[in-house]
Protein backbone atom coordinates (compact mmCIF):
# COMPACT_ATOMS: atom_id res chain seq x y z
CA UNK A 1 0.00 0.00 0.00
CA UNK A 2 1.44 3.42 -0.96
CA UNK A 3 1.69 6.37 1.41
CA UNK A 4 -1.04 8.24 -0.46
CA UNK A 5 -3.39 5.34 0.21
CA UNK A 6 -2.31 5.20 3.85
CA UNK A 7 -2.92 8.94 4.27
CA UNK A 8 -6.39 8.54 2.77
CA UNK A 9 -7.09 5.62 5.12
CA UNK A 10 -6.76 8.08 8.01
CA UNK A 11 -8.95 10.67 6.32
CA UNK A 12 -5.96 12.89 5.55
CA UNK A 13 -5.80 14.63 2.20
CA UNK A 14 -2.35 15.29 0.79
CA UNK A 15 -1.97 17.97 -1.90
CA UNK A 16 0.96 16.22 -3.59
CA UNK A 17 1.54 12.51 -4.13
CA UNK A 18 5.12 12.94 -2.87
CA UNK A 19 3.81 14.06 0.52
CA UNK A 20 2.67 11.69 3.22
CA UNK A 21 0.88 12.12 6.52
CA UNK A 22 -0.14 9.67 9.18
CA UNK A 23 -1.02 10.04 12.85
CA UNK A 24 2.13 9.68 15.00
CA UNK A 25 0.33 7.03 17.08
CA UNK A 26 -0.59 4.91 14.02
CA UNK A 27 1.47 1.81 13.14
CA UNK A 28 3.00 3.71 10.19
CA UNK A 29 3.72 6.73 12.37
CA UNK A 30 5.34 4.62 15.09
CA UNK A 31 7.53 2.79 12.56
CA UNK A 32 8.53 6.07 10.95
CA UNK A 33 9.41 7.72 14.27
CA UNK A 34 11.43 4.68 15.37
CA UNK A 35 13.39 4.64 12.12
CA UNK A 36 13.92 8.39 12.31
CA UNK A 37 15.25 8.13 15.88
CA UNK A 38 17.69 5.41 14.85
CA UNK A 39 18.89 7.51 11.90
CA UNK A 40 19.27 10.58 14.14
CA UNK A 41 21.39 8.60 16.61
CA UNK A 42 23.57 7.31 13.76
CA UNK A 43 23.97 10.83 12.34
CA UNK A 44 24.89 12.35 15.70
CA UNK A 45 27.50 9.65 16.41
CA UNK A 46 28.95 10.07 12.92
CA UNK A 47 29.20 13.87 13.30
CA UNK A 48 31.00 13.41 16.63
CA UNK A 49 33.53 11.03 15.05
CA UNK A 50 34.15 13.31 12.06
CA UNK A 51 34.52 16.34 14.34
CA UNK A 52 37.08 14.55 16.49
CA UNK A 53 39.04 13.46 13.40
CA UNK A 54 39.08 17.06 12.12
CA UNK A 55 40.26 18.30 15.53
CA UNK A 56 43.18 15.87 15.50
CA UNK A 57 44.24 16.89 11.97
CA UNK A 58 44.06 20.62 12.82
CA UNK A 59 45.99 20.06 16.03
CA UNK A 60 48.70 18.01 14.31
CA UNK A 61 49.14 20.06 11.15
CA UNK A 62 48.32 23.62 12.20
CA UNK A 63 48.78 23.46 15.97
CA UNK A 64 45.23 24.81 16.18
CA UNK A 65 42.12 23.70 17.98
CA UNK A 66 38.52 23.57 16.84
CA UNK A 67 35.48 24.48 18.91
CA UNK A 68 32.05 23.06 18.20
CA UNK A 69 29.72 25.93 17.35
CA UNK A 70 26.59 24.04 16.28
CA UNK A 71 25.68 20.38 16.18
CA UNK A 72 22.38 20.51 14.34
CA UNK A 73 20.64 17.66 12.61
CA UNK A 74 19.25 18.76 9.26
CA UNK A 75 16.78 15.89 8.97
CA UNK A 76 14.69 15.47 12.10
CA UNK A 77 11.11 15.83 13.28
CA UNK A 78 10.06 17.83 16.31
CA UNK A 79 6.80 18.44 18.17
CA UNK A 80 5.82 22.07 17.55
CA UNK A 81 2.73 24.19 18.02
CA UNK A 82 1.37 25.90 14.90
CA UNK A 83 -1.82 27.75 14.03
CA UNK A 84 -4.20 25.44 12.14
CA UNK A 85 -7.45 27.11 11.14
CA UNK A 86 -7.12 29.63 13.95
CA UNK A 87 -6.40 26.98 16.61
CA UNK A 88 -2.96 26.37 18.14
CA UNK A 89 -2.27 22.72 17.32
CA UNK A 90 0.58 20.40 18.36
CA UNK A 91 2.13 18.86 15.26
CA UNK A 92 5.02 16.54 14.55
CA UNK A 93 6.91 18.59 11.94
CA UNK A 94 9.61 17.01 9.80
CA UNK A 95 11.82 19.46 7.95
CA UNK A 96 13.62 17.09 5.63
CA UNK A 97 17.01 18.54 4.80
CA UNK A 98 16.42 21.80 6.67
CA UNK A 99 16.56 23.20 10.17
CA UNK A 100 14.11 25.66 11.62
CA UNK A 101 15.32 29.20 10.97
CA UNK A 102 14.26 31.82 13.49
CA UNK A 103 15.21 35.50 13.66
CA UNK A 104 17.96 36.41 16.10
CA UNK A 105 15.57 37.97 18.63
CA UNK A 106 12.81 35.33 18.37
CA UNK A 107 11.10 34.52 21.67
CA UNK A 108 12.29 30.91 21.57
CA UNK A 109 15.89 32.13 21.96
CA UNK A 110 14.95 33.50 25.39
CA UNK A 111 13.49 30.23 26.63
CA UNK A 112 15.42 27.97 28.94
CA UNK A 113 17.29 24.94 27.60
CA UNK A 114 14.60 22.80 29.24
CA UNK A 115 11.88 24.54 27.21
CA UNK A 116 13.97 24.40 24.05
CA UNK A 117 14.29 20.61 24.23
CA UNK A 118 10.70 19.88 25.27
CA UNK A 119 9.62 19.05 21.70
CA UNK A 120 12.51 16.63 21.27
CA UNK A 121 11.65 14.94 24.60
CA UNK A 122 8.01 14.65 23.55
CA UNK A 123 9.12 13.02 20.31
CA UNK A 124 11.42 10.68 22.27
CA UNK A 125 8.42 9.74 24.45
CA UNK A 126 6.35 8.97 21.33
CA UNK A 127 9.12 6.75 19.96
CA UNK A 128 9.60 4.99 23.31
CA UNK A 129 5.88 4.31 23.66
CA UNK A 130 5.70 3.10 20.05
CA UNK A 131 8.62 0.71 20.66
CA UNK A 132 6.97 -0.68 23.79
CA UNK A 133 3.67 -1.21 21.97
CA UNK A 134 5.40 -2.96 19.06
CA UNK A 135 7.14 -5.30 21.50
CA UNK A 136 3.78 -6.47 22.85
Amino acid sequence: MGWGTRSAAYGIAVPDRQLARAPAESPEGRRYLGAMAAAANYGRANRQLLTEAARRVFSRTADAGLRLVYDVSHNLAKIETHDVGGTPTRLCVHRKGATRALPRYHASHRRSADDEHRGVRELDDLVRNASQQQAL
